[in-house]
């Protein structure tokens, strides 16, 4: 799938089509981003992770 002129590879999954996992992914999007917002957070986390800093986003 395109989004913003870029490419966003979906796979499927277990009792997940490409329909709705393209769907789905589309439902995860925010507005000023390209890309999935779960995508966003596991980056900046890696990125803090990488500089010794930790950030958890749950308790």
């Amino acid at each position: 799938m395109e989004h913003q002129k870029k490419k966003i590879y979906v796979s499927i999954g277990h009792k997940i089509n490409l329909k709705r996992g393209s769907q789905i992914v589309e439902d995860l999007i925010l507005e000023e981003k390209w890309y999935p917002e779960p995508l966003r957070l596991a980056d900046l986390d890696s990125k803090l992770f990488r500089k010794g800093k930790t950030q958890k986003f749950l308790n």
